[in-house]
């Protein structure tokens, strides 16, 4: 029964996948998807918080030379990157440059990058719970989406998202020391 459910899962996010595929394929530039306005904030809303997410990745990286900051820093392109394909699809636009560190769009983000930037230069065990608090907001954002999102390519998209940030939180705990 089991893998019944996963392979009907699967066929539903292939079907997905090709049809946003098809929709962009060939030489001429296609029209976006529709979407509606809320949908569409929500979107540059969790593109926002992932730059969030590198920014600070990228400046402990640099206070504190640790391995596991590069690494996270490198997921989280890799999921700005996904979440950009969305937004393609959806004809949104970022809403601050990827390159303007500490800057978004979101009075929030820019308020919280200071107050984690701050937290997270007292010490590396600070800098951890920085962006463990971080990744404990993006997965509270995610879920929130997934049970509003209507559309198959946004869930699907979130999902992932939802799995990178449960899996970056438990690596920030476990280098912490809270969990071995």
């Amino acid at each position: 029964m089991k893998r019944v459910w996963m392979a009907r899962v699967a066929l539903v996010c292939l079907i997905a996948c090709g049809q946003l595929h098809a929709a962009h394929a060939g030489t001429g530039q296609q029209d976006p998807l529709a979407i509606d306005g809320d949908t569409a904030t929500r979107i540059q809303y969790m593109y926002d918080q992932e730059k969030l997410a590198l920014d600070l990745n990228w400046e402990f990286l640099g206070m504190w030379d640790d391995p596991l900051f590069q690494s996270l820093g490198a997921l989280e392109r890799g999921q700005m990157g996904d979440l950009f394909s969305v937004m393609q699809a959806y004809g949104l636009e970022p809403l601050v440059a990827t390159g303007t560190q500490g800057e978004y769009g979101h009075h929030d983000h820019t308020q919280a990058y200071s107050r984690l930037h701050s937290q997270g230069s007292a010490s590396l065990l600070e800098a951890y719970q920085a962006i463990a608090y971080l990744e404990e907001w993006d997965i509270m954002e995610l879920n929130l989406r997934l049970y509003s999102v209507t559309e198959l390519q946004l869930a699907y998209s979130y999902g992932r998202m939802l799995r990178g940030a449960e899996d970056h939180l438990r690596e920030v705990l476990t280098e912490g020391g809270w969990l071995k």
